[in-house]
């Protein structure tokens, strides 16, 4: 909602917004403090009790930093000398630096995956070695038991 189209009304809003009861309202609003019924009826109408609500919607929304605001401020705290006499920087740098790494996206969300280019030859004893290597490339299982010749002698 805009501004209220008149002066007394929206005055009267914001400060009833502000915080001042409705009778100290009105006076500001430019009412006469001779007639206080004036500030009941005004604190009743639709159009000012919705630009009320406006106001502070509004008020809220400021409250919360945006993300540029919120980077300039992790990049002061990071920026800032925090090291103790031991030479130890403390975790407000290091909790800055993180932060403004996870809103550039710097790290990734998924599991990092290798690729090994070695090559294995494996010489297997019997079928149920060979059936436990199976599945452990399946993924079925976890671990073999490796026992190598150097120990079987």
């Amino acid at each position: 909602m805009p501004v209220l189209q008149n002066t007394k009304h929206e005055l009267f809003a914001q400060s009833i917004f502000s915080g001042k009861p409705i009778g100290e309202s009105a006076i500001i609003a430019g009412y006469s403090p001779k007639c206080p019924s004036i500030a009941t009826k005004l604190a009743k109408r639709s159009e000012i009790n919705a630009r009320i609500e406006e106001l502070k919607k509004r008020s809220a929304d400021t409250a919360v930093m945006s993300v540029r605001e919120r980077q300039v401020k992790l990049t002061d705290i990071a920026k800032q000398e925090w090291t103790t006499k031991d030479g130890v920087t403390p975790v407000p740098n290091i909790m800055a630096i993180d932060k403004l790494n996870k809103m550039d996206g710097v790290y990734t969300t998924t599991p990092n995956t290798y690729t090994d280019a070695r090559h294995y030859t494996f010489i297997l004893p019997d079928k149920a070695t060979e059936k436990e290597l199976a599945q452990i490339i399946e993924g079925e299982c976890k671990q073999l038991d490796v026992v190598s010749q150097a120990t079987q002698s």
